[in-house]
């Protein structure tokens, strides 16, 4: 009984090392070829729909990728506007006024 013990604990012993093996050589692959992580600079999504109006400096709220964002923009725009989006940093989005869709 002892050797079946002994040979689960090291089987189990090997899968976790051979686990962790894997997870660092996946991890690490792209450093030791030389490359670079890289952060998607394009937005899910590009237009985004002005929920409470934004009126630089302050901030307003858009509701973006189905979630409500503090958003900032050059120039004023009304609620319920749609907005192009152009940048997200941190927890706040970077907007402009879509003149074609709110053109009518």
């Amino acid at each position: 009984m002892d050797v079946l013990a002994d040979f689960v604990l090291y089987i189990g012993l090997a899968i976790v090392l051979g686990w962790l093996f894997a997870d660092f050589f996946a991890c690490f692959w792209g450093i030791l070829k030389g490359e670079k992580y890289v952060e998607p600079s394009s937005p899910v999504s590009t237009t985004a729909l002005v929920t409470k109006a934004i009126i630089p400096p302050a901030h307003g709220q858009i509701k973006y990728s189905g979630s409500f964002w503090r958003a900032v923009a050059e120039e004023p725009i009304p609620e319920k506007a749609t907005v192009q989006v152009i940048e997200t940093k941190g927890i706040v989005v970077h907007v402009s006024f879509l003149e074609s869709d709110n053109a009518i």
